[in-house]
């Protein structure tokens, strides 16, 4: 399980053009669980990192796949 800096959630958050309240709802937590995050106020909960991993997997994908669609223009 990876540790998340706060400049990483929110960078993962932002490669899914996701709100924070959106990002709350995908990985199942309170709203102001992503803003604590964030701001360094808190660190991730074991559960909450494991759905952060998902979330970054899927961010990385989205951005293989648009770099990839912008290959073949």
């Amino acid at each position: 399980m990876t540790d998340y800096t706060p400049d990483t959630i929110r960078a993962i958050r932002r490669a899914l053009g996701e709100t924070q309240i959106r990002f709350a709802l995908r990985l199942g937590v309170d709203t102001s669980a992503v803003s604590t995050w964030e701001r360094g106020l808190h660190s991730p909960a074991p559960r909450a990192k494991e759905k952060l991993d998902e979330a970054a997997a899927l961010a990385e994908s989205k951005a293989m796949f648009i770099g990839d669609k912008e290959r073949h223009k």
